[in-house]
C-alpha cells in the first residue's frame, strides 16, 4: 500500500516537473528570441 502511494506521488511529481520544465523552456526561448530581435534592431 505504501509503495503504491509512493509510486503515485513520484509519478505526479515527475509530471509536474515536466510541465514546469516545459513552461521554463518556453519562457527562456521567448527571452532569447527577444534578445535576438533587439540585437537585430540595434545593428
Amino acid at each position: 500500500m505504501v509503495t503504491a502511494a509512493r509510486g503515485s506521488d513520484l509519478t505526479t511529481a515527475w509530471l509536474h516537473r515536466m510541465l514546469t520544465t516545459k513552461d521554463v523552456l518556453r519562457g527562456v526561448t521567448a527571452y532569447f528570441l527577444e534578445l535576438h530581435a533587439d540585437n537585430n534592431y540595434s545593428q
